[in-house]
């Protein structure tokens, strides 16, 4: 136990500490906190309502809860008020917008109008967008009660009338009984190429078809800017462990060392215990910067409450074919850049062993270390859906859960590398 102790104390000092802790706030104001900025900042294709939705009603939406919402009604109460605000300004009447329509209807870029007109237009265009989109005067009165409530945003920035109404349109289409899916169903059940994605299509279909209770209502971006974060976080962790774990071994033979260890049987016994001393200071540092980055995540958003709804779903252009919920995908991302912490740290001290010193070892790690950082990449963005790259480019859409099979198959290599060496050591000749 104290030789362990003594391995340890070589890894973990003040200044390593202190050095992780540094930039480790660094890459959190510089990368993770403008992912909480921008998931704060974007409220998804249907606005603030999906989430309304959620908080009113669960992670599910069952049919009279769908018609208790009365999207049909806010949407008719949002036209009344835009009317109002159409027809207090004469610019509107100008150009003959009468109604939201109408002013999409414009053409913007005319070759009719002179240098003159069209400059003039592109003024007057401004204005009628901002009355009905970004004015605060324009509040949406979305409920159709007397009291007129505000919909800010975190930059400050007020949510006018128009864009509810491309929300709850967005919104209808999405709950309508058979309508969230139409399109999808053509183009996946019958037309895409992969069967796993056909598949997974088809019995998310099916179920909804079924059981009126299925329709989804976690946000629907909530699963891919968490992605992005966890994947930020990862690549992180990954630099972290390389540059702890690497010089350890390297050190040792650096200073001769190793002709000591070498010299007796308990000596040799001493490149175990470091390679137990690596794998546990590893598996630290990884679940202590999961728990701390993923905690933030969580404490600066409201995406804690979508923990227990389930991730399947369409996100536009994104299939996530999977029926887990949110909890359970965090802690998969999470099992996965452990794993790749795990696999860094068993090859960065397996490269250390035959490094001679800290230049030799930089040049076979750092290829290393920009390999798993690229693999990290691959399999944690788009996870568990039909545009995770892992899936597309190496398995052909043909595989199930590939980017966590990558995952614990490199873990599992890196480990047997180790081991390998580990167990190589006991004869070894001196060198």
């Amino acid at each position: 136990m104290s030789i362990f102790l003594g391995e340890l104390k070589k890894l973990w000092n003040w200044r390593t500490v202190a050095i992780i802790i540094a930039v480790g706030v660094l890459v959190f104001f510089a990368f993770l906190y403008q992912v909480i900025k921008n998931y704060n900042g974007f409220t998804g294709p249907y606005g603030p309502h999906q989430e309304e939705m959620f908080d009113r009603y669960g992670d599910t939406l069952e049919p009279e809860e769908l018609a208790d919402f009365d999207i049909p009604g806010r949407i008719a109460n949002l036209e009344k008020q835009a009317s109002a605000i159409i027809a207090g300004d004469p610019i509107f009447a100008q150009y003959g917008v009468r109604t939201v329509s109408d002013l999409h209807e414009l053409i913007v870029f005319d070759d009719s109008r002179s240098a003159a007109e069209q400059e003039q237009f592109l003024k007057d265009y401004d204005h009628m967008m901002y009355k009905l989109y970004d004015d605060t005067v324009a509040i949406a009165n979305v409920s159709g009660s007397d009291v007129l409530v505000r919909t800010q945003r975190p930059s400050g920035a007020y949510i006018g009338v128009g864009y509810h109404l491309e929300y709850l349109n967005a919104l209808k289409n999405r709950y309508a009984p058979g309508a969230d899916s139409v399109v999808h169903r053509f183009q996946i059940t019958d037309y895409d190429g992969s069967s796993v994605v056909r598949r997974h299509a088809r019995q998310l279909f099916e179920s909804r078809d079924t059981n009126p209770h299925s329709m989804n209502l976690i946000r629907i971006d909530t699963t891919r800017y968490f992605a992005v974060y966890a994947c930020t976080v990862a690549v992180f962790a990954l630099i972290v462990v390389f540059v702890l774990i690497a010089p350890l071994v390297t050190a040792d033979r650096t200073r001769r060392l190793h002709y000591l260890q070498y010299a007796s049987a308990i000596g040799r016994k001493i490149f175990k215990i470091q390679f137990l001393a690596v794998t546990f200071s590893s598996l630290a540092i990884t679940v202590a910067l999961i728990a701390l980055s993923y905690a933030a995540f969580f404490m600066f958003t409201t995406a804690e409450k979508f923990l227990g709804a389930s991730i399947a779903d369409f996100d536009g252009w994104t299939f996530y074919m999977y029926d887990i919920t949110f909890g359970q995908y965090v802690l998969a991302l999470a099992g996965m850049t452990a794993a790749l912490c795990v696999g860094a740290s068993c090859l960065a001290f397996a490269l250390s062993r035959f490094s001679a010193n800290i230049v030799t070892m930089l040049i076979k790690s750092v290829p290393a270390a920009l390999a798993l950082v690229l693999l990290a990449i691959f399999a944690i963005n788009y996870s568990f859906s039909d545009q995770n790259s892992i899936f597309i480019r190496v398995f052909r859409r043909e595989a199930e859960l590939p980017e966590v099979v990558v995952c614990a198959a490199l873990a599992l290599i890196a480990v047997l590398i180790a081991v390998v060496v580990v167990r190589r050591e006991k004869r070894v000749d001196v060198a």
